[in-house]
């Protein structure tokens, strides 16, 4: 079972590090929508003492920029209350080729969900909204656009700078975003022989209904596939993800490749020492469906527990394992 942290401000240090692969932390994702691959070198210095600590390796998984939508730098945390108009393309920054493909009256989520936005009016410089449902925006964080697919780039500029330093850096794998189709795949496994990194594995991630519709040649395209639950939940009702779980679970087990599942499975311990009980359930039951890896994002980056969240994620799953 490969039990994933993702390296973030909250386990940078050594002995936070050396903490987690203690409780079970065999593997590490670097996000790269937040900073490029040559900013971590010294959380990565971190984690190599950590390892000589504990006698034990954490594999690296770098998480590509991809095409996934992100809000840009917002200087501050932005208070967003029900009712109130803001301006997509200045308050909240997006790129230009996204502002281009924006029209009134679509629906737009931020954060994961956790803020909602109505597209009112194009105006010089962006478009006018109403919050539908508020929140605290901060930079960087994943924007979304209901029912709608916007053209961007598989790999972005950075994403190549970064895939010439992945091996230096003894990268096991990179995570895919937004994987649309097997050729997404196959597009990334050529630009990584052309590098010399035919070694590094191809993680891909389904997290949007295209995705979702092509699973069986992603599937058997790539190396390993992660369900990736946070935008997924942005594009379709939540209380369809649980049955898309299931069968991308089977479709997994079927082929027999690796499933990573990831998002949300300890989101209370970002701020509380102990989970809840649903998400112990949530766990066991994804390790009974067949995954063979668990992913935690905020979690262990941002959270306060990252060595709790690690010890109760692993040793649910060793209870589930057991059952099994």
């Amino acid at each position: 079972m490969k039990i994933y942290g993702t390296l973030g401000p909250a386990c940078s240090d050594r002995a936070v590090l050396a903490g987690m692969i203690k409780a079970g932390m065999n593997g590490i994702r670097l996000n790269l929508s937040h900073g490029m691959l040559n900013s971590f070198e010294k959380p990565l210095e971190e984690l190599k003492a950590a390892e000589q600590l504990c006698k034990a390796k954490a594999e690296i998984v770098i998480d590509m920029e991809g095409p996934e939508l992100r809000v840009g730098d917002i200087p501050r945390a932005l208070e967003l209350e029900a009712g109130q108009r803001v301006i997509l393309g200045r308050e909240i920054p997006l790129k230009d080729i996204v502002i281009r493909q924006l029209e009134a009256g679509m629906l737009c989520r931020l954060d994961d969900g956790k803020i909602e936005l109505e597209i009112l009016d194009a105006i010089s410089g962006g478009f006018a909204c109403r919050v539908l449902r508020g929140g605290v925006l901060l930079p960087r964080k994943s924007f979304a656009v209901i029912g709608k697919k916007l053209s961007v780039p598989l790999l972005t500029d950075n994403d190549a700078e970064n895939l010439k330093l992945a091996k230096e850096l003894n990268v096991a794998s990179i995570l895919q975003p937004f994987v649309r189709c097997a050729d997404d795949v196959y597009n990334v496994k050529d630009e990584l022989v052309q590098i010399g990194c035919s070694d590094i594995e191809v993680i891909a991630k389904i997290e949007d209904p295209e995705g979702l519709c092509n699973a069986d040649e992603i599937i058997a395209a790539a190396d390993k596939v992660l369900f990736a639950r946070g935008d997924l939940g942005n594009c379709m009702d939540m209380w369809l993800l649980p049955e898309h779980q299931k069968q991308i679970a089977k479709k997994c087990l079927d082929a027999g490749k690796s499933l990573i599942i990831a998002t949300q499975l300890l989101a209370s311990m970002e701020k509380n020492p102990v989970p809840t009980r649903a998400e112990m359930n949530d766990i066991y039951n994804c390790v009974l469906d067949g995954a063979d890896g668990l992913m935690l994002t905020g979690e262990t980056a941002a959270g306060k527990y990252p060595v709790e969240a690690i010890k109760y994620l692993t040793q649910c799953a060793k209870q589930a394992l057991s059952y099994k």
